[in-house]
This record gives structure tokens, sequence and C-alpha cells, in this order.
């Protein structure tokens, strides 16, 4: 499991789980070090390993129970963030910056592959 060298910041060991599929809060993470995977039941459909890259954000904007589980495919470094998005805007406006650029990301790699496979399947 975690440790808590520095007040939000946890390490977890490689294999260890870092949020539940299913879960619901829990906040969300920076990842500092280390490669994190995203596993829906047993695949595993996302990796990441840019330092500052936003994981698990979505439940705690959503409200939502988590909709995979986050995995250190390595020893994992992660700043852990509990703040609620009225929160952030109000006082960390930079972070939603970089958290909606994230968001923003995502979504045109997700549309980029959801308009291959369709050309793929026609």
């Amino acid at each position: 499991m975690a440790d808590a060298a520095s007040p939000g910041t946890r390490t977890f060991p490689a294999s260890s789980i870092i949020a539940h599929e299913g879960e619901v809060g829990g906040g969300w993470y920076v990842l500092l070090s280390g490669r994190v995977g995203v596993f829906k039941r047993d695949t595993q459909v996302a990796e990441f390993g840019t330092r500052g890259m936003i994981l698990g954000e979505l439940s705690s904007i959503l409200g939502h129970p988590r909709t995979a589980n986050l995995v250190a495919l390595e020893d994992t470094t992660l700043l852990h963030v509990e703040h609620d998005l009225d929160q952030l805007i109000q006082h960390h406006p930079k972070v939603v910056k970089t958290l909606v650029v994230s968001l923003a990301q995502r979504l045109e790699t997700t549309s980029e592959a959801l308009a291959e496979m369709q050309r793929v399947i026609t």
C-alpha cells in the first residue's frame, strides 16, 4: 500500500492498486514518477508515465464511482489531491487549467481512436 513520505505524496510499489474500480471519491492524483496502468476488469486500456499527468480525476469531478482500476506498473510516486472542483477553481486556477488541458488531450486521443476504429470496420 502507500506510504506517507510527505503530506500529499504517496508511493506505491509495482503491481499495487492505487484506486479501485467502483469506489466513490478518494481524490485524484498527479504522477511524480513511475508508470500507472488503467485497467477495465483485467484489460489494460491506457498507460501513463509522463510526470505531471493527472489521474483519477473524473470520479472526483463527476461524483461517480471510479470507472477503472489504477495500478502501479513499477514503483510509482503520486501527489494525492483531495480538493473538490470548486475549491480548485477558487484557490488553484493554474491547476484547473492543467486539468482542463489534460482532459481535452485525452478526449482528442479517444475521439481519434474511435474514428480510426470506425474506418477499419467500414
